[in-house]
């Protein structure tokens, strides 16, 4: 349950043989503009061409319709029925988070110090087989030092949620000397909150 979607998706979905379009529409369903990168010379970081036909609208919790379109750098002729996520991010956390930044906190700790067996009570399952993985073919220790450089340091709250059994921790802090902003999301595995994933990006400022 990310914040930040488009992030993850243009930093963790697209890559490889995967390319990712991305229409944006108004909340009313009214078309906005298109986005991509398929390589060198196959990319736009937004267009809005005059001419594009749509019969999009937004019913309830879906957005369906035809959109098409035919020019000279691009075409595409598309139906859409697809659920809106929605935006409800659960119950505020308290201001100094709650238990799932006190796990973020020993996390940090934990990193530092190379605790191993506190870091396998911290790390989600899914963490812990990624780990595995990594230490099987000798890369353990790469993993665990990829987690200690995207930390960021002398990090701040700036918000939190829990909906359910996922907490997510917006915060604040540095990598060097560049301000970034990252997301944590934390599951409650029989009442233990585990970190599943960070995700750290620059602040860029206007």
């Amino acid at each position: 349950r990310y914040l930040d979607r488009r992030y993850v998706i243009e930093n963790f979905v697209r890559g490889g043989e995967t390319g990712v379009v991305i229409f944006e529409f108004l909340p009313d369903g009214a078309y906005w503009g298109v986005s991509y990168f398929a390589g060198p010379g196959l990319a736009c970081a937004f267009c809005r061409d005059e001419g594009v036909k749509s019969e999009v609208g937004v019913t309830q919790d879906r957005i369906k319709g035809k959109l098409a379109y035919e020019g000279d750098e691009r075409s595409f002729d598309i139906t859409l029925d697809a659920r809106i996520a929605p935006d409800d991010r659960g119950e505020a956390l308290p201001s100094d988070g709650g238990e799932p930044a006190a796990v973020y906190r020993r996390l940090g700790e934990a990193l530092e110090a190379r605790d191993e067996a506190a870091l396998e009570t911290i790390f989600s399952q899914g963490l812990l087989e990624g780990w595995t993985e990594a230490r099987e073919v000798g890369q353990g220790d790469r993993f665990l030092q990829m987690w200690i450089d995207d930390r960021p340091e002398d990090w701040r709250l700036l918000e939190g949620w829990v909906k359910d059994d996922v907490a997510v921790l917006l915060l604040r802090g540095k990598r060097g000397s560049m301000d970034v902003e990252a997301e944590v999301v934390l599951l409650r595995v029989e009442d233990e909150w585990k970190v599943n994933d960070e995700i750290v990006r620059p602040i860029v400022e206007p």
